[in-house]
């Protein structure tokens, strides 16, 4: 998605986009998700969660990040995705966003590197009957590895409105 041109603070004249995005990619039930680089505050491979009753059951619980009370979502279970057959271990790395006014922790199987991605390599998301996972998905990027979908971590952190379980999004 290209990004809108800015304005120099101290020249107040307007700055070409980049071009090119930094993406955190991660793994959650087999099928790989980014979210921009610059909303990424640390990464955690084990925090105690303290669950929250009745709370839905995509909120994993609250995590105590130094003093900072730090809500973790599920994102397997947010998203309404099955995990793999051969998947045995629940997820259990923290990637921890303050990519809105609020921090979050996003519950993810595994992290996989920073990419870089051009602006203009993204594809909106098509689905035939929308779910969880791709109104959540702002775009996808078809790569070497397969398909990368960018989140939209907003859309993440609303209830979900879906009950049934949401369609697979394709892994390659």
């Amino acid at each position: 998605m290209p990004q809108p041109p800015h304005t120099s603070a101290d020249q107040g004249a307007v700055l070409p986009a980049s071009g090119v995005g930094r993406y955190a990619a991660f793994l959650v039930a087999g099928r790989r998700f980014a979210v921009p680089a610059t909303d990424v505050a640390e990464v955690l491979r084990d925090g105690r969660v303290n669950t929250v009753p009745r709370a839905p059951e995509s909120l994993a619980g609250l995590l105590n990040l130094r003093g900072r009370i730090v809500p973790v979502i599920d994102l397997q279970k947010r998203l309404g995705l099955t995990p793999p057959t051969d998947q045995d271990d629940p997820a259990t790395v923290h990637l921890v966003l303050q990519a809105t006014e609020e921090w979050c922790s996003l519950l993810v199987d595994e992290i996989l590197d920073v990419v870089e991605i051009p602006d203009n390599a993204f594809e909106p998301v098509v689905a035939q009957q929308p779910t969880d996972a791709t109104e959540a998905a702002r775009a996808v990027h078809a790569g070497a590895d397969g398909l990368l979908y960018l989140l939209d971590v907003k859309q993440v952190l609303r209830p979900a409105t879906r009950s049934r379980a949401a369609a697979p999004l394709p892994t390659t």
